[in-house]
């Protein structure tokens, strides 16, 4: 007699067949890459300390999708755009900002990445700095003009900020 697979196994089955020839073909990010990102990644960085957010929309995709810790997912480089915008009415300010890239790997067109970030932030509201910390992935997108920008993100504290620490 045979056994019946329960739905979840099945889905995980063919998770498995379908993810099985993208994963196969993945490969190293060649210097030049791994180079141009590094690049971009510190100009993003000098834009964030010296609070100039709306240059940072430049980094992404028009359909960039960025799912931020504790706030509902942002679609789009209009909606990023005015979530800079609002950021900038409550006196965002990035004190430090820094990120380490622990893995890159490459499928035709996009350039996968996962790594650990730190910051510390005040605001008009809260002036004395925050330190937050956390892991990201973010997935580039390579552009017509070899260029790469940001066309996902997803990012989570490595703690609980409302748990008494």
């Amino acid at each position: 007699m045979k056994k019946k697979l329960t739905p979840g196994l099945e889905l995980a089955m063919l998770f498995c067949l379908l993810a099985a020839p993208v994963i196969l073909s993945a490969q190293s990010v060649s210097s030049d890459v791994e180079r141009m990102l590094k690049e971009t990644g510190e100009k993003m960085i000098t834009a964030t300390l010296a609070g100039e957010y709306l240059t940072l929309v430049n980094y992404h995709t028009d359909d960039v999708v960025i799912m931020p810790d504790f706030r509902p997912a942002i679609t789009g480089k209009k909606a990023l755009e005015e979530q800079y915008k609002e950021d900038m009415k409550l006196g965002l300010k990035h004190h430090s900002f820094t990120g380490t890239v622990e893995k890159r790997w490459q499928h035709g067109d996009e350039v996968f990445e996962r790594g650990t970030f730190g910051m510390a932030v005040s605001s008009k509201k809260d002036k004395r700095p925050a330190a937050y910390y956390g892991s990201y992935f973010q997935i580039w997108q390579k552009q017509s003009d070899g260029t790469f920008k940001i066309s996902f993100i997803i990012w989570n504290l490595d703690f609980n900020p409302f748990e008494p620490h």
